[in-house]
């Protein structure tokens, strides 16, 4: 059964997406956790403007690339 059009909205404004390497385990750890923050419902659970947003993809790349390095 295709959802109507009301719960599919009503589902976009309530309900949290799976968290992004339970559908994608081959992203980084670091990565994962701010694109699933841009994701957040609540306003405070976001990146608060683009450059703490570019602050913290740029940090998530050094953390990962350093946790590749080292397994």
């Amino acid at each position: 059964d295709m959802p109507n059009a009301a719960a599919v909205l009503l589902a976009h404004a309530t309900k949290a997406p799976p968290p992004l390497r339970s559908v994608a385990p081959h992203v980084g750890p670091a990565l994962a956790a701010v694109v699933d923050g841009c994701l957040a419902k609540g306003r405070d659970d976001r990146p608060s403007c683009g450059e703490a947003l570019a602050d913290a993809l740029g940090q998530a790349f050094d953390d990962d690339a350093r946790r590749a390095a080292l397994a």
